[in-house]
């Protein structure tokens, strides 16, 4: 599903396994990763990913451990429970 536009697209940010992949630029992506867990919690504009991402795989990159590579995530964020107009909105409970 593509954004609608002038929408804003968020991103998460995983940490992912890469088997047999060798990657030279801290921004390259993997052709296949298996992710493992979100980087952090929260979500980031497009360029607060690129920027987080390019910083983990450049340390990456310079410790020469190559099996685990960020990535950047666009996802859509769905409200779910928003009450409706009209509602009351409990929050003793």
């Amino acid at each position: 599903m593509q954004p609608k536009r002038g929408r804003q697209v968020d991103y998460r940010v995983w940490l992912a396994r890469c088997e047999a992949w060798r990657p030279s630029h801290p921004q390259d992506i993997p052709p296949r990763a298996v992710a493992i867990r979100p980087a952090e919690s929260g979500t980031y504009s497009r360029r607060q990913a690129a920027r987080y991402v390019e910083a983990f795989n450049r340390a990456v990159l310079s410790r020469g451990q190559l099996r685990i590579w960020a990535v950047a995530v666009p996802v859509t964020i769905v409200y779910q429970g928003d009450p409706r107009p009209g509602e009351v909105m409990d929050h003793n409970g």
